[in-house]
């Protein structure tokens, strides 16, 4: 989901990935509202830092807790019209050998 994200927001630009690995951490009450806050912890550093995570290593996941390391690309420019997960709009199913996950996001008005 993480390296997937970083792709759209690069927009196309090459992930030339530098600097120290980070620790991100997300707990919820369940696995949608994880998910859903997973992305918006991805698109708040996007929007805030310009840096986009883009390698990931997981740390810990649960049904209600992530905890990844995460070394990104700095963005030269604000990374695009960024949007918002919302719980509604996140899917989550159980697959043979894990999850398959599908986000809409919306845009923010």
């Amino acid at each position: 989901m993480g390296r997937a994200l970083g792709e759209q927001l690069r927009r196309g630009a090459p992930a030339r990935v530098s600097g120290r690995w980070r620790d991100l951490r997300v707990q919820s009450g369940d696995r949608i509202t994880l998910l859903t806050d997973w992305v918006n912890e991805l698109l708040f550093h996007a929007e805030a830092e310009w840096w986009i995570p883009v390698e990931f290593t997981t740390v810990r996941a649960s049904n209600t807790e992530i905890h990844a390391r995460a070394r990104g690309v700095s963005a030269r420019e604000p990374p695009g019209a960024l949007y918002a997960a919302v719980p509604h709009h996140v899917r989550v199913r159980d697959v043979p050998g894990g999850l398959e996950a599908r986000v809409t996001l919306e845009g923010r008005q």
